[in-house]
């Protein structure tokens, strides 16, 4: 189990200095150019904000590890060969969105309820910059639908077991923490 968790960690770490930054880069930059930034702030203040909102989306994935850990234990009652099965569904998943970016079929998001409630609270959230909502909108965040969170919860899943479902999330959570920091305090100096 510690050798698939470091796994984990570093698909986490290695691919979110190309994938996240294109994903959700964005988001970062959206908080971090609207921080004050230089030598008068305290060192620790200038961390809070990032690790407030990196810590909002861990936590949102590892609650969705706990979901995708049980939905493999029950998949493990149910079926022989469960995590075929897991491993079968998160390769449709990733090719239906791969299609879909790629222009060749249309999903479109905005038809799935909810969807419009979601942006419009995401931008609710970035319009006042403080800590309570940099922790939120890391978490509403956390909810975004990903490529890379999908083999980490086809992962999860496939530990059939929240627990160790809640670890695999957890794990590749802070494994792409120190990406969107770093792209955080780069738009922060930048815009300063």
């Amino acid at each position: 189990m510690i050798q698939d968790l470091s796994a984990v960690f570093l698909i986490g770490l290695f691919s979110s200095f190309s994938h996240c930054y294109g994903m959700c880069g964005g988001f970062v930059v959206a908080y971090s150019v609207r921080m004050p930034a230089g030598s008068s702030v305290p060192a620790f203040r200038s961390w809070l904000p990032h690790l407030l909102y990196n810590g909002g989306r861990i936590l949102t994935y590892t609650f969705l590890g706990a979901w995708f850990g049980l939905f493999g234990a029950s998949l493990r009652i149910l079926l022989h060969d469960y995590q075929a099965v897991v491993f079968l569904a998160a390769g449709v998943v990733m090719v239906l969105v791969g299609l879909d970016f790629a222009g060749w079929i249309s999903v479109s998001m905005g038809k799935l309820p909810g969807y419009r409630s979601y942006i419009g609270w995401v931008r609710n959230l970035i319009q006042v910059v403080n800590y309570r909502n940099l922790f939120l909108y890391g978490l509403v965040l956390g909810f975004l639908p990903c490529g890379l969170v999908a083999i980490a919860a086809a992962q999860a899943a496939a530990t059939g077991d929240p627990l160790l479902g809640m670890a695999t999330m957890a794990v590749f959570g802070l494994g792409t923490m120190p990406a969107m920091t770093l792209l955080g305090f780069t738009a922060q100096k930048l815009s300063a």
